[in-house]
């Protein structure tokens, strides 16, 4: 999931459905400026980013039975989305 602000004022968040912005992205709400939009949006997608590079190997590690991170290979969940809140991206 990829946050976006609004193409004209830059005070409106929506969630961004293609991998480009478009007329049909979900709005999620609007704040009082665009460094609060801002903030907003940088945190949520590093978030994402963070989440999206810390899964398991799509095919299980060959010194491993057990699904391994494929950023630290540590047993998933790995620490890192552990502190996140959750396992799941």
């Amino acid at each position: 999931m990829k946050f976006r602000t609004g193409r004209k004022v830059g005070r409106t968040l929506y969630v961004q459905i293609g991998d480009e912005p478009d007329d049909m992205d979900l709005l999620i709400g609007i704040v009082d400026s665009t460094d609060q939009a801002n903030i907003v949006v940088n945190a949520v997608n590093a978030m994402a980013t963070i989440r999206e590079l810390h899964q398991p190997f799509l095919v299980p590690h060959p010194e491993s039975p057990m699904d391994l991170c494929r950023t630290c290979e540590q047993i998933h969940p790995c620490a890192t989305l552990r502190a996140l809140g959750g396992d799941d991206a």
